[in-house]
């Protein structure tokens, strides 16, 4: 290029403008894609620790709800003590146990055996609670007598 008193001219700026104006969209881009990335990963890792809770709740949900047919096997089995009753009565874990309608509640976090109750009312309707080393029905204390 043959350089006059004049200069670069603008055309030539226009054109080192564009490149530049290029470079920095590409490199914002690939900054943003890392970043997003990123977040995603991060995201990916407290759904990994939600499941594993989630895991472990529905465990103590099927407990109770082993529970609840150990307490609807009572409440048959003992339909004239039902009858008989002005709201609910509370039958414990150990109750069902050692009538045979249970074998055992074992914690599954494997911290031995799990306490429990079933609320029957006279309605016949049976509403399990257990409490675990880490795991408690809501409401639990309520009811015990």
């Amino acid at each position: 290029m043959k350089l006059d008193n004049r200069g670069w001219g603008l055309g030539f700026l226009i054109v080192i403008g564009a490149l530049f104006l290029l470079i920095l969209i590409f490199v914002s881009l690939r900054i943003r894609a890392l970043t997003h990335q990123t977040k995603s990963d991060d995201k990916s890792d407290k759904n990994k620790t939600n499941e594993n809770t989630t895991i472990d709740s529905s465990l103590y949900e099927t407990l109770e709800q082993v529970l609840k047919r150990a307490g609807e096997s009572y409440t048959i089995n003992n339909s004239s003590l039902i009858d008989n009753i002005d709201d609910h009565i509370t039958v414990d874990y150990e109750e069902l146990k050692s009538s045979g309608y249970i074998e055992s509640l074992a914690d599954p976090s494997g911290n031995g055996n799990c306490d429990g109750y079933v609320f029957i009312k006279n309605d016949y309707s049976v509403q399990p609670f257990i409490k675990c080393s880490n795991y408690k029905t809501t409401n639990y204390d309520l009811w015990v007598d």
